[in-house]
């Protein structure tokens, strides 16, 4: 996050509310509380995701 930050990508993180601060801090210019909305379902595409916790299924492009 703070890498792509610096190299100027618009990064958006993804966390409960409790971690927010934390999140912004690192980097991030939008963070969505994951305890209220789903990212995947909204109408902002990404470019990137990195899971860090890697316990979520995405969708891929393409449907496959």
């Amino acid at each position: 996050m703070q890498i792509a930050a610096a190299m100027g990508a618009e990064v958006t993180g993804n966390c409960s509310p409790r971690n927010a601060d934390m999140v912004a801090a690192l980097g991030a210019g939008r963070v969505i509380d994951h305890t209220q909305q789903e990212f995947t379902r909204q109408a902002e595409r990404h470019g990137v995701i990195y899971d860090t916790i890697g316990v979520s299924a995405f969708p891929r492009p393409g449907g496959a």
